[in-house]
This record gives structure tokens, sequence and C-alpha cells, in this order.
């Protein structure tokens, strides 16, 4: 169940934070430019990432990782919040 709830709140999270970048950026002159900005900033963290949280996971306890990406996420989930209610992406 942790599971499911964790991909929800990942993908309407996603898809929030995307559906008011193509609100800002129909608002905006370089429409374009924001719109591949968009899908960048979920893709890029997995592949920057991957690699690094596999040899962190095998290297530590699981259950230290966990909580730790755990609170790292409510952390960036908050900055993105505030990103979210802000107009101003330049």
């Amino acid at each position: 169940m942790d599971a499911v709830l964790g991909a929800f709140n990942d993908n309407v999270y996603k898809i929030v934070v995307s559906m008011r970048a193509v609100h800002v950026a129909a608002n905006s002159q370089s429409s374009s430019l924001y719109l591949s900005l968009a899908g960048a900033v979920f893709v890029i963290p997995f592949l920057l990432f991957s690699g690094y949280s596999g040899h962190l996971a095998d290297a530590v306890s699981k259950r230290k990782v966990l909580i730790g990406v755990k609170v790292f996420e409510v952390f960036v989930m908050g900055l993105g919040l505030a990103a979210f209610f802000s107009t101003r992406i330049e």
C-alpha cells in the first residue's frame, strides 16, 4: 500500500507542476523553453542519482536510506510547493 501511495503522490505532483508550468508558459513569450524545462526537471534526478542511490543502498542500512530519502523528498516537495505558487520561473 505504501508503494501505491508513493507512486500516486509522485504522479499527482508531476502532473500538477507540469500543468502549472504550461499555464505560466502560455502567458510568457518563450513558452517552448518552459515546456521543455518542465519535462527535464522530472527526468534529470533519475539520471543523476540512480547509480549513487544503488551504491548507497548496498553500503548503508536500507532503513536509514529510506528514511533519509523520504525526509529529502518532503524537503524538495516543500521547495516545489513554494515554486508552484510563484509565477516567476526565470
